[in-house]
């Protein structure tokens, strides 16, 4: 699969002049994976508000109450979509762009209110792209004095059309939808192919693709679903942290008697377990892709136990940290959902392992016991040209030791740490950064966190991981520090004594 992949985007980049291209399609895919992953990550305190709301007071709650429960019903119903749509139009126009989208909704709400997440992703680009068009009249051929007015007057007519419009030529396919969606899941979980999901999953997190996964396709199917039954098995798919922490373990037992390395992966293991930050173990699968397998294998594992014991949580949970999943997991499920983390990690750790193992003992093996047949296409493989995804990686190695902009530690304001979201590991490693930079008493620096599509134009230095630096070609025109990992502590010890040799008059 990942071949293909790479193999798909070397044929798309040699025919950039062809207006429609396999790698156009896959950026236009993946544009609209980013943006409806961003608009529901920024409500995920309101999903968090509606499940634990569930998983206290509803019937088989901690403290069941039906009138506290029923709160949570009215911001699933009506208050979530409204802002999903909201956010959806303000990130495509303006607030104004957001109005439009809310009001182009309540056709939809009026004719089905259980399909009102799967509205509001409808609603949110229409309402957003036709006002962004809107607005650009208004600034080009309105007066200043009557402005306001026009906007206003614009804005109540665009937003009672689409509603009308909604009513009657989408609300029923956006229903049918919905309901097709949840029939889909139902037949899956019935027969047992839930795991089988996993095999998509796995690899698409390490490829930095995991909120576009969890929060772009399952948390909506997820709280669809919850509203019927009361919980959903499919927040527990992406967010299980017992692969990645399973990955991370097998490495820490194979590489103990190293002690750096060691220090890394125990850093990561914990920041997988109890900060639920998956971003942590990308970069040591992308170092080698083997270890897809044994991912998949205790992603697997762990759906199927989850399908068995009809493990499930009452609301989307975020991070993906063994502490939030109890949480959500309410009463009922916490033990059968323990239990699943628990065998997804063993999995993928004694996969991990004997992977490792195994890799180590061929290495360690006499040409001459080597099969002359596998010597050959060995050797024709290290001849052929590198696959996409390789040559991508050099380049970022490359990138790393290319000098810098003349002067650009001596005069940095601001420095932008970048991952695919914005808001997972890049986070932290903009924390540890910070921390260090006081440790180390350097003031007037501002460190913030930023998705790889929303830098800011006065950012003086970039911050990413060597991964996702070469996965990220926009990357490749701005100044970027390329490191290993957000966390590992010496790559940022490097970058504040480049910048003190900086400040001190030095050189780099």
């Amino acid at each position: 699969m990942i071949k293909l992949f790479t193999e798909l985007k070397r044929v798309a980049d040699r025919r950039r002049g062809v207006c429609l291209t396999r790698g156009n399609v896959m950026n236009v895919i993946q544009k609209t994976g980013k943006f409806y992953s961003r608009i529901i990550m920024k409500n995920i305190g309101i999903f968090v508000f509606i499940g634990l709301l569930s998983v206290v007071f509803q019937t088989e709650g901690w403290f069941p109450n039906e009138d506290i429960y029923a709160i949570s019903q009215v911001a699933y119903r009506y208050v979530l979509p409204c802002m999903i749509a909201y956010e959806g139009g303000n990130l495509l126009s303006d607030s104004f762009g957001g109005l439009a989208a809310v009001m182009a909704l309540c056709g939809i709400l009026l004719r089905d209110p259980e399909a009102g997440i799967f509205g509001a992703m409808v609603s949110a680009p229409l309402g957003g792209y036709l006002w962004k068009k809107e607005r650009e009249f208004l600034e080009r051929d309105c007066f200043a004095e009557t402005k306001m007015l026009f906007r206003n007057l614009l804005l109540g007519l665009t937003g009672a059309v689409l509603a009308v419009g909604e009513y009657y030529l989408l609300a029923e396919a956006v229903t049918v939808f919905a309901v097709a969606a949840g029939s889909c899941i139902g037949w899956i979980l019935e027969h047992g192919y839930i795991a089988v999901l996993n095999v998509l999953i796995e690899p698409a997190k390490v490829f930095f693709l995991n909120n576009i996964m969890n929060h772009g396709i399952l948390v909506p199917l997820g709280m669809s679903q919850a509203e019927q039954t009361g919980g959903s098995l499919l927040f527990l798919l992406e967010t299980n942290p017992g692969p990645g922490l399973g990955m991370l373990l097998g490495l820490l037992l194979y590489k103990r008697k190293n002690v750096k390395r060691r220090q890394e992966l125990a850093t990561a293991a914990f920041t997988q377990a109890i900060g639920g930050i998956h971003e942590v173990y990308f970069p040591f699968v992308l170092a080698d892709l083997g270890l897809l397998l044994p991912l998949i294998v205790g992603g697997v594992a762990g759906s199927i136990w989850f399908s068995v014991f009809h493990c499930e949580t009452a609301g989307v949970i975020s991070p993906g940290s063994v502490l939030t999943i109890l949480i959500m997991a309410g009463r009922s499920s916490m033990l059968p959902v323990l239990g699943g983390i628990l065998v997804s990690t063993a999995v993928s750790g004694v996969g991990s392992y004997l992977y490792l193992c195994w890799r180590g003992e061929r290495k360690e093996v006499p040409q001459s016991e080597i099969p002359e047949s596998e010597k050959q296409e060995e050797l024709e493989k290290e001849n052929t040209e590198m696959s996409g995804l390789e040559r991508e990686l050099e380049t970022a190695s490359e990138q790393e030791e290319k000098p810098m902009p003349e002067n650009i530690y001596q005069n940095l304001h601001k420095i932008g740490f970048v991952c695919n979201g914005g808001m997972g590991s890049s986070a932290m490693g903009a924390a540890l950064f910070r921390r260090a930079l006081k440790t180390a008493g350097i003031t007037g620096i501002q460190v913030g966190v930023y998705a790889a599509d929303l830098i800011e134009e006065d950012i003086d230095l970039i911050v990413c991981q060597k991964e996702f630096y070469a996965l990220n070609p926009q990357l490749h025109e701005k100044v970027c520090h390329v490191i290993a990992g957000f966390t590992d502590r010496e790559e940022y010890t490097k970058l504040i004594q480049c910048i003190q040799d900086a400040q001190n008059g030095g050189t780099r």
